[in-house]
């Protein structure tokens, strides 16, 4: 039997044991040594832009479409650098894990819904949250998204892949949907087309519905990081991208959110200033928690220590990276109900 399928067997057994000691001491260890090489994906993954990002395009399918020319760019676009290395279809699928649970707990999806996903991309989400509703219904202003979200979603029945041909929801009728979210897409988006995405949220979802809309936050010192990055990449470029990046404040998203129709559901939604208040274990501290429960599952796995370690540094080198949608911790969320 191979140690991943050992590992995945012996890990219940291994978190009922009392390691707290432990793993707060392993905690410090891994924050300590690791944070280096975290910090050095971060740089890895910016180097990457300018090379997906080159063909800026005029308009918002164009600078898509040219993101995914190919495989390699379209997960770039949605994923970054999953574990630290170029995506595969299992780094993919483990990477959009955490994310998907949190929009699924946020938006209370159950098996009865409609959802609609805003940007579905190559389907990373979508392929964790389909299961859980009726029917899920994802679209795309790029084609070459789509194709590759068509292969990745073949075999979930009850996935339907639209191409937006335009800046809104036009070709769906209102009060369609139960759910609708916007995950890494909002914040590509001029202010102007937000609201109007909004706007048509409100529209096609069913009275009693539930949006989810995530953005970046200026005002935090990693959310002014990227918006610095953006006005930056202007300067030097000579214009504006059509798909830069864009970053909000809190009162600006409760603005949007409200004129566009929607009430907003407090409990679930994260509209602090600055330092965001979460109640669920977001994925800034995926990485190092992840790494706790492999040592603890080794310890308790029957291995020597020898073997352990061995397996260790063995499993370490496959998930080294800065952490699924690292960018969580400059993150807003506002969820909007439909009163």
């Amino acid at each position: 039997m191979g140690i991943r399928s050992r590992l995945k067997q012996l890990v219940e057994k291994a978190l009922r044991v009392g390691l707290k000691e432990e793993f707060d001491s392993l905690r410090q260890e891994i924050q300590e040594r690791h944070q280096p090489q975290i910090e050095k994906l971060d740089e890895i993954s910016q180097s990457l832009k300018p090379k997906f990002f080159s063909k800026p395009g005029a308009s918002y399918q164009e600078f898509w479409d040219n993101m995914a020319a190919t495989r390699e760019g379209a997960c770039y676009g949605v994923a970054g650098l999953p574990f630290g290395l170029p995506a595969t279809n299992e780094s993919l699928k483990l990477h959009g894990e955490p994310t998907a649970r949190v929009i699924i707990e946020s938006l209370g999806i159950d098996a009865e819904h409609s959802v609609l996903e805003v940007g579905v991309g190559i389907g990373r989400l979508a392929e964790h949250i389909a299961p859980h509703c009726r029917e899920f219904y994802g679209v795309d202003i790029s084609s070459r998204m789509l194709n590759l979200a068509r292969e990745r979603l073949k075999d979930l029945g009850n996935v339907h892949l639209q191409q937006l041909t335009n800046d809104d929801l036009r070709i769906f009728p209102k009060d369609r949907f139960d759910r609708i979210f916007f995950q890494i897409v909002l914040v590509h988006l001029d202010r102007e087309d937000i609201f109007n995405y909004l706007r048509e949220s409100f529209r096609v979802l069913k009275k009693g519905g539930k949006g989810y809309f995530q953005f970046y936050n200026l005002l935090h010192e990693k959310g002014f990081r990227e918006f610095l990055n953006s006005a930056n990449a202007t300067a030097t470029s000579g214009g504006k991208s059509r798909g830069r990046v864009h970053c909000y404040t809190a009162p600006e998203v409760r603005k949007l959110i409200e004129e566009a129709g929607f009430t907003i559901d407090e409990a679930n939604s994260h509209l602090e200033m600055v330092e965001q208040k979460f109640n669920y274990r977001f994925p800034e501290g995926y990485w190092d928690d992840y790494l706790q429960r492999i040592r603890a599952i080794l310890r308790n796995s029957g291995l020597n220590e020898e073997e352990q370690n061995a397996h260790f540094d063995e499993i370490k080198k496959g998930i080294i990276y800065s952490a699924p949608d690292a960018d969580w911790e400059y993150y807003l969320i506002a969820v909007g109900d439909k009163n």
